[in-house]
């Protein structure tokens, strides 16, 4: 009984052993993880706004073939740690705010990974779409822990369309029947934060917070070469609508501003605002844009 004894812890420290050391032989080696540290710079003031801005984090982790062998949804913590990954290399996709009331991100692999906005079945979106941000990386799990530093790009902006008299004084929509949309089809991403090609356009409606003088919208993001259009109509009750005006929205705001020429500056300012006099019922002259805190008095001009 007492040699069996023996035997038996023998045994047990022999296993205790080769467990304790099969990831450090000469042959054998430990994955030891990954640690994103996430920021947002890319924004007017150029400071990091992570913390006031990025509420939580989807992460999706795809294998050098292409497959996703991870995915951690809604993650609060940053940094974001990772260590259930073998030894190899891998491509991260980080979606910030990706709301499931807005937003639905869908992959099986890397080439058919999608980012969509959610719409209406005609395509119209209502209101407010949550802010949304991205980031992507390449990274490596070795024998040695693998640091990476993960900068956001957010992908929402406001735009707000207000109308003046020809005195300067607030013009009604309401009171002259009309009615603003800004439609365009950016509202599918593939994983690197691309528009996918040839998607039916959406129709952004205007946000809860306009006045009667301001109208808002929460629009996806915004690309040099877009196709995101501003549309007034005026709309008599019993009436179908008339177009007034239709106008490329992108290229109005870069021909207008010396701080948008590329879109790394649409990326960074994510406030706009055009401003339109109304010369009568049917001419609106372009007066001003206002880019977050920056502004420009348009002289000339019109739609």
């Amino acid at each position: 009984m007492k040699h069996s004894l023996t035997i038996v812890r023998i045994l047990i420290y022999t296993c205790m052993c080769v467990f304790a050391t099969s990831c450090i032989g000469d042959n054998y080696s430990c994955p030891q993880g990954a640690i994103f540290t996430l920021s947002y710079t890319c924004n007017p003031d150029n400071v990091d706004k992570f913390h006031e801005q990025v509420e939580n984090v989807d992460l999706l982790v795809f294998s050098s073939a292409g497959e996703l062998v991870r995915r951690y949804d809604k993650t609060v913590a940053n940094p974001i740690e990772i260590d259930d990954l073998p030894i190899g290399d891998y491509q991260a996709v980080f979606w910030g705010n990706c709301d499931d009331t807005f937003y639905r991100c869908t992959t099986t692999d890397f080439s058919t990974s999608r980012l969509s906005l959610l719409t209406e079945d005609d395509g119209h979106v209502s209101g407010f779409t949550g802010s949304l941000f991205h980031s992507q990386c390449l990274f490596s799990i070795t024998d040695t822990p693998t640091r990476v530093s993960v900068p956001l790009i957010k992908n929402t902006n406001m735009i707000a369309v207000r109308l003046l008299d020809i005195d300067g004084l607030p013009y009604s929509f309401a009171d002259h029947n009309l009615f603003v949309t800004i439609s365009g089809s950016n509202g599918h991403y593939n994983y690197d934060n691309t528009p996918v090609a040839e998607q039916p356009s959406i129709i952004y409606h205007p946000h809860p917070d306009s006045s009667d003088n301001v109208v808002r919208f929460n629009v996806l993001r915004l690309f040099l070469e877009d196709d995101l259009q501003l549309h007034i109509e005026k709309t008599p009750e019993g009436e179908l609508p008339t177009p007034i005006a239709t106008l490329p929205l992108v290229s109005t705001l870069v021909a207008n501003s010396p701080l948008l020429s590329t879109n790394e500056d649409l990326d960074r300012y994510d406030d706009y605002e055009l401003t339109y006099t109304v010369q009568d019922n049917s001419t609106f002259v372009l007066s001003a844009i206002r880019i977050n805190e920056w502004s420009v008095i348009i002289s000339g001009g019109g739609i």
